[in-house]
């Protein structure tokens, strides 16, 4: 008797233990409802309870930190890497609320409305401070435009406003400069002192004024005219004048010629020494007869 009610006792237990088991594989934990690894599911991506349906049958969520008892009501969905219902925009496997920002910059949000996958553009005006410009010729606020956050420079980089912090008008520089040291030079008949000078002509190159050489000239300073009327080189040359002299000074520190040792030189002409005469035809035309003899024209003849 003893032995039949203890095998019966037995029997009853495995049963128990049996059934136990099979409401577990079932997912029978007082939640009729609740997924089992392996089984079909109708939506794509729901999770529950740890598990998310994919391709078609519940899997392990391994990027869902929620607890096997489906508590997950303290997830808000806005950390990254929820993708629960509540997610407004779910991008690149992060969930945001709409008019969430891109983590990246301010110019572009979390609109449900427009794209849920992706980010939208806000419209362009919208105040940003985000530039990401690390010259030092933008505003330190800016707008927003076509998704950017962008700053216009101090200086608006024209030839009339350059620079950075200060703007400068670059065409204000314009003008001739002079190039290398001043030199002797002629102009025409005229001995001057020239200095050559180039025209810059200055314009906004980035955030500084730079300039090209668009012209040339010479300036002439301090002419004189050559008395003789011709310049060389910058300097006045002297003409010889030797007309109709044999002997003298050419006027330009040179000769007209020399005269035999017993010639005198007598304006110009050579006239031999002690000449006898008897009048003025005698002494050649170029010297007169003083007392018999041949004198220069400048020579006072004794009376």
């Amino acid at each position: 008797m003893l032995k039949n009610r203890s095998i019966r006792l037995v029997t009853r237990v495995v049963a128990v233990l049996a059934l136990v088991g099979a409401m577990a594989l079932a997912g029978c934990s007082g939640d009729p409802a609740a997924p089992v690894q392996g089984e079909s599911c109708d939506e794509e991506g729901t999770q529950q309870q740890g598990l998310v349906c994919e391709d078609g049958s519940w899997d392990l969520d391994e990027n869902n930190d929620a607890d096997t008892n489906g508590d997950d009501d303290n997830d808000d969905g806005n950390e990254s890497g929820n993708t629960g219902e509540d997610c407004d925009c779910e991008i690149d496997g992060d969930c945001y609320d709409d008019g969430q920002s891109n983590p990246e910059q301010s110019c572009s949000v979390c609109d449900s409305d427009r794209d849920s996958e992706r980010f939208v553009d806000v419209d362009d005006g919208r105040a940003c401070d985000d530039i990401g410009d690390d010259t030092q010729c933008v505003q330190p606020e800016g707008s927003c435009e076509d998704g950017e956050c962008v700053s216009v420079p101090v200086c608006q980089g024209s030839n009339t406003e350059c620079g950075c912090d200060e703007c400068t008008d670059c065409t204000e520089q314009d003008g001739w400069v002079e190039v290398d040291d001043p030199y002797d030079c002629c102009d025409g008949d005229e001995r001057c002192i020239c200095q050559d000078q180039v025209l810059r002509e200055y314009y906004c190159d980035g955030t500084e004024c730079n300039y090209q050489e668009t012209d040339e000239q010479t300036v002439y300073d301090d002419c004189s005219l050559c008395e003789d009327g011709s310049c060389e080189e910058g300097q006045c040359l002297c003409v010889p004048d030797c007309d109709g002299d044999e002997c003298g000074d050419d006027g330009c520190g040179g000769s007209c010629g020399s005269c035999d040792s017993d010639e005198t030189c007598q304006s110009g002409q050579c006239v031999a020494d002690g000449d006898q005469c008897s009048d003025d035809d005698d002494c050649g035309g170029f010297a007169q007869c003083c007392n018999g003899t041949c004198q220069p024209t400048t020579v006072v003849c004794p009376s």
